[in-house]
Parts: C-alpha cells; sequence; structure tokens
C-alpha cells in the first residue's frame, strides 16, 4: 500500500493511504478532530507557556545549586529559566547573570562575557550592572594569562576526519556483508581510548522541544536554524503533540533540501527505485536525507500508523509553508506516504533515544542518528557510545585491529542481567547477539583485577553514582578517565572479558 500509485500511467498519484481509514469504525478524522480538542484544553495550561515565576522559581533552585559548587547543574536550571522568562522581562536579565557566574567559575570566559552582554541587553536590574562589569574586567584579565575553557570537555576525533563520512575518523570506514549488513570496521589498528565517531543527531528533539510553538519557549534559540521557520508557525502543544516533533523536523529537513515539491517527489522515486542502500557520504544535506530515508530497507514489511500518520499530515498542512510547498492534489498524496515513510525510519531504522513510541504521551528526548545506526550489537563491545546533546560519542575500549568490525552494546543499563533478561532485551530490539559472552553462557569473574586499585576506586565511585551527581572537577574527570583506560589497557586487550570489565564502559 506504501508508495502505490492509483495506475501504472507516468503521472498517475500516489493512493490515498486513508480513504478506507474514513470508513472504518474509528476514521483516523475523527482522532484528528480529537487531538484539535485535546490540544486547545492542554494550550491552557501555563506551564506550557512564558511564565516569570516558573522563570523564578527554576532560577532560585539553581542558585542553591551554584552555593554548593554544583555549577553545571545550576546551569541546566538556569536554561529552564531562560526558557520560562518573557522577553524583554527582569526574569530574563536576571537568568543570564546567574549563568555568566557558572561559566566565569568553570573558567569559560567567553561564555561568561557573551551572557554578560546578553543580561545587559535584557532588562537586566540596575543594581547588578555594577556587578556584571566587574565580573567582564575579571574575566578579560584572566583571560591574558589562562587558557578559556569554553570548549574543554567537547568532544573530538582523534584522527583526521573521514573525507566521506565527516563524523567518522578516518581510521575506519562503511562496509557491507551478508551477515551484518551494513557495518563500520577499522582500515588499521586502534588503540583503546582514541574517539573515532562523533556523529551529531540528524534529528533531535528534546521533551522540552514539544512545547515549543505555542509556547514558544525556545523562540529566542530556535530562530538561528533552519528548522524555526516551520515550528514556530504551528499550533499544538504537549501532550496532545505526541511524538509530533520528529515527524515535524525530517519532514522540515527534506522539504528545506530541496526548492520544489517536483525535486523532493523525483529524489524519493529514484531512490524507491534504486538498489543501493549503503549510503555513499554524508557531505550535505541531500546525501544525509538519503541515508535517512533508507534507513529502513525493508520498509514494505512494516506496520503502517495510519492513525498518527493522519494526525502529522493534516498538522503539516496547516502551517502556510508546508501548504505553499505541497500546494497540488498530487503533492499532498506524496506527502501522505512521506509522512508514513518517517514514522517506519524513526521508529525502526534509527539509532535512537526513546522511551515512548509515537503515539504515545510520554513525552522524552528523542535522538536519530544515522551512521550509529551501523554500530552492531555485542554483549562484550570494544567501543563505548555515549549521548552529549544529542551527539552520540564513540570511544574505543578493547584495542581494535585493522578490518575488525567494530561493536557498542545495546544494553548499556542492564550489564548484569541474566542471559535470558539480556536476550528478551535484544529480542525487542530485533537483535539476535552471537557474540562470545552469550556463547559461553556466563562470564568469569577475576579476582586480580578486584584487588587492583584503580578498579577498587572506579567500582567505589561507580557504586555512588559520583559521575552522575556531581563530578565536575576537570582534574578529577580527567583522573578517572585515566584509571578507566589504563585498567582497560591491563585487563581488556584479550578477547575474554571478564564481567568486572563490563561496568568500566559506563564511565566515559
Amino acid at each position: 500500500m506504501l508508495w502505490k500509485k492509483e495506475s501504472n500511467d507516468r503521472n498517475a498519484m500516489y493512493v490515498d493511504l486513508f480513504e478506507s481509514s474514513l470508513n472504518a469504525q474509528e476514521p483516523v478524522e475523527v482522532q484528528y478532530l480529537l487531538n484539535k480538542m485535546s490540544r486547545l484544553e492542554c494550550n491552557t495550561d501555563v506551564s506550557y507557556y512564558k511564565n516569570d515565576v516558573i522563570a523564578n522559581t527554576f532560577r532560585q533552585f539553581g542558585n542553591k545549586k551554584f552555593e554548593k559548587g554544583q555549577f553545571y547543574d545550576a546551569m541546566e536550571l538556569y536554561n529552564k529559566s531562560l526558557c520560562f522568562a518573557n522577553n524583554g522581562s527582569k526574569a530574563l536579565g536576571l537568568g543570564y547573570a546567574n549563568r555568566s557566574t557558572c561559566f566565569f567559575q568553570l573558567k569559560m570566559f567567553k561564555k561568561c562575557l557573551a551572557d554578560i552582554e546578553l543580561a545587559k541587553q535584557n532588562n537586566c536590574p540596575a543594581h547588578l550592572i555594577a556587578k556584571l562589569n566587574g565580573w567582564k574586567n575579571d574575566c578579560l584579565k584572566l583571560m591574558e594569562t589562562e587558557p578559556d575553557q569554553s570548549e574543554m570537555g567537547e568532544p573530538k576525533l582523534d584522527f583526521a576526519a573521514n573525507e566521506q563520512f565527516p563524523c567518522l575518523a578516518n581510521v575506519v570506514n562503511m562496509q557491507s556483508n551478508d551477515e551484518f549488513g551494513h557495518h563500520i570496521v577499522a582500515t588499521e589498528d586502534i588503540e583503546i581510548g582514541k574517539t573515532v565517531l562523533i556523529e551529531p543527531c540528524y534529528i533531535g528533539v528534546t521533551k522540552f522541544d514539544h512545547y515549543k510553538c505555542t509556547s514558544a519557549l525556545f523562540c529566542l534559540d530556535c530562530k538561528e536554524n533552519n528548522l524555526h521557520g516551520i515550528e514556530c508557525d504551528m499550533n499544538f502543544g504537549c501532550p496532545a503533540g505526541f511524538k509530533f516533533m520528529d515527524v515535524v523536523r525530517s519532514i522540515t529537513l527534506a522539504k528545506n533540501a530541496f526548492s520544489n515539491a517536483d525535486e523532493l517527489t523525483v529524489f524519493v522515486e529514484d531512490m524507491l527505485n534504486s538498489d543501493a542502500i549503503q549510503p555513499s557520504n554524508l557531505v550535505d544535506e541531500r546525501s544525509k536525507y538519503r541515508a535517512f530515508f533508507q534507513l529502513c530497507p525493508d520498509w514494505q514489511t512494516y506496520e503502517l500508523h495510519l492513525q498518527q500518520a493522519y494526525l502529522f499530515y493534516q498538522l503539516l498542512l496547516e502551517q502556510r509553508d508546508m501548504k505553499a510547498f505541497f500546494h497540488t492534489k498530487a503533492h499532498q498524496r506524496f506527502l501522505m506516504h512521506l509522512v508514513q515513510h518517517h514514522i517506519s525510519m524513526i521508529l525502526r531504522g534509527a539509532f535512537n533515544k526513546r522511551s515512548a513510541p509515537i503515539g504515545g504521551v510520554n513525552i522524552t528526548d528523542t535522538y536519530v542518528n544515522i551512521v550509529a545506526k551501523y554500530l552492531h550489537h555485542s554483549c562484550i563491545p570494544n567501543v563505548c557510545h555515549v549521548f552529549k546533546d544529542g551527539s552520540i560519542n564513540c570511544i574505543v575500549i578493547r584495542p581494535i585491529k585493522k578490518n575488525e568490525q567494530l561493536f557498542i552494546s545495546y544494553i548499556t543499563w542492564d550489564m548484569f542481567a541474566s542471559e535470558a533478561e539480556r536476550r528478551a532485551i535484544l529480542q525487542s530490539r530485533y537483535v539476535k547477539c552471537k557474540c562470545l559472552r552469550c556463547k559461553l553462557k556466563s562470564l568469569p569473574s577475576d579476582r586480580r583485577m578486584q584487588s587492583d586499585d584503580d578498579f577498587q576506586f572506579i567500582e567505589k565511585t561507580f557504586k555512588m553514582h559520583t559521575l552522575h551527581k556531581g563530578l565536575y572537577n576537570r582534574k578529577q574527570i580527567d583522573s578517572m578517565k585515566e584509571k578507566c583506560f589504563r585498567l582497560l589497557q591491563t585487563y581488556g586487550p584479550g578477547q575474554q572479558w571478564t564481567l568486572e570489565l563490563l561496568t568500566e564502559k559506563e564511565f566515559f
């Protein structure tokens, strides 16, 4: 049914996906009307709108974290305060002023100076201007003798970038075989601790983004990206918006890569008629969209989500730029199929972080990364993956030989689950693991490792969850990484891993 035309005629339109559903017991248009009613009710909730009271509450929570020296936690709360603060309000100026103090304490001098200026431009109380000027002078003086830490901790590849896939290091590349399909292999030996992939998400949606358009919580920030013109003209709320933002953003990226709907249609039909699945490169917006569209080579076998597709389709056409882009009946038929195809890619084809399905009401962060999809699972991985602001970063945790495949673990937080539990988790993700751990059923313990000073320190820190609740000192973090890498180098080079070693990847 998906991507089927009304006839074999060259100029035939695509079939109406929703026609048969309109006669069903619960037609898709009823769901759309119910959603509109839900949005009206949802949008009366002030928690989705600019609100200085909420902004000040978050700022006060941030102040308490600042007093304890928990500057990153304080910054996160100041960020939330800025999101809720009304444009031009005192709350906005105070939010920038307070956040600048965090940047100052962390020696992120350039960011501190930027926030000082933003505070002045956004109605910061007059009695704080003198303090702001003092911080500015201190910043400028310290910058003469101390390095700026604004970029400190930002992940970087440890090798030059791959020419065709810039998010990959040039010591790895894409390959394909019958067993794993498309996957990533090393083109030379790689040692422990090297970062080999830093991939920004193709689509990134945080739980706060679902509040965006009617509340404009993020409008000041999102004006700088190419999604602003579409999203901030739409009328939907959370939770009535479901997982709408995933679809909005993927359709918007497709639209923005082409000058008109006819160009997009030709591009999509070329992909549908092509046998090539593995992306040849990711160097521009069209190549990235091609890779996203082709994430599911077996999309014909997937369930159709017509209720959700109809809802998203109608909401998209409520937006004036989308309506102008898909302005003919043929274009709108094409859009029906495109929306459903994108839903399949998001649900099944992408490497993402999602705890609620499209159509669910639980709002969670969702990150769709393309290249990371080709990192296959092993219960004893050789690469550790970490999410950071929608980007997925991969660090080698076992020596990788030339032509060896890169593996990550899909069950990061279930390392100590039983074999049956692990298999159930993997089965839910359509994975059949054949790694050594699955073949052996269990892994041995290493008493020599348990007595190692580095291991004892790491284990203690892990149990205290320090890394997740406040280890912010740069020296402490670097020391922790050094201990982890040293332990991995000592006990992890061989293929036989111990149960203890499986925890080390959690720290990167």
